[in-house]
């Protein structure tokens, strides 16, 4: 028993000197995981199979998915798609990639929140292992790459805040644009972000001054990155998507006839 708490002891202490080799150890475990599920049990959920059907759709007509979801998870699978790979299979390594980078974010968020290099990679290591996310991870779902880019937004945030450095929230604020345009409640992060910084300067953590320069730095690159998915996505494939998911919800309370929206 004493040499097994020693080798133990002596593992977690080279894990904690070695945390670059370390988390490229639990990245490849985490991918190895998702991918023997993935093997083992290549299941397509209703959810998957609406978004394959987009997919496909788009490929066929070369117009851009007119629904409720927002257009990046779309875009992100045509990316992987010019590898050679068929939607089924670039929808999945895309989650499968995604997902297992999402041990590295947590590894980033708890070494932020408590700066113990060993709590945060067992952090890291139990992501590697989470069964809700490694069953998203191998399926065509929107929701790893959602939780990969409002994790790095987090993460970045947390840093920003902590470090006081400008450059951090202008990219936590790149990132929850990516964010936004993979599901909406990215909305609750931006809420956060603001809210949090207008308690930070009214406790003086930080000058309203600070505290203004720093929202502009995240507001500034949020619109920046968003015009710029625009412009790489195609301006009118996208226009036209939000138009359509605008009208239908106008439609919805009243406020625009039924032929007035983009889809009908």
């Amino acid at each position: 028993m004493k040499k097994i708490i020693s080798v133990m002891q002596k593992t977690t202490r080279w894990c904690c000197e070695n945390p670059a080799w370390t988390l490229l150890f639990i990245v490849l475990l985490s991918l190895g995981i998702k991918f023997i599920l993935w093997r083992v049990d290549p299941m397509i959920s209703r959810d998957a199979s609406f978004y394959l059907h987009n997919i496909r759709d788009w490929q066929e007509s070369g117009i851009m998915p007119q629904s409720f979801i927002p257009p990046m998870f779309y875009c992100l699978v045509r990316a992987v798609m010019t590898l050679g790979l068929g939607p089924e299979h670039a929808g999945v390594w895309l989650n499968l990639v995604s997902g297992s980078l999402l041990t590295v974010i947590i590894y980033g968020i708890a070494m932020e929140s408590t700066c113990s290099r060993k709590i945060s990679l067992f952090a890291a290591a139990l992501m590697a292992f989470h069964s809700s996310i490694n069953a998203l991870s191998h399926e065509v779902q929107r929701d790893v790459p959602y939780l990969f880019f409002a994790g790095a937004a987090v993460w970045l945030a947390i840093a920003g805040f902590r470090r006081k450095k400008w450059y951090l929230l202008a990219a936590a604020g790149a990132f929850t644009a990516l964010s936004l345009a993979t599901r909406y409640e990215t909305l609750e992060i931006i809420l956060i972000v603001f809210c949090t910084l207008t308690v930070f300067a009214a406790v003086r953590c930080f000058s309203w001054k600070q505290s203004i320069g720093y929202g502009l730095s995240f507001t500034c690159a949020f619109f920046s990155v968003l015009i710029l998915f625009f412009i790489v996505s195609g301006y009118n494939d996208v226009c036209a998507h939000y138009r359509y998911y605008f009208g239908e919800k106008l439609q919805a309370v009243g406020l625009l006839p039924a032929d007035e929206t983009g889809g009908k």
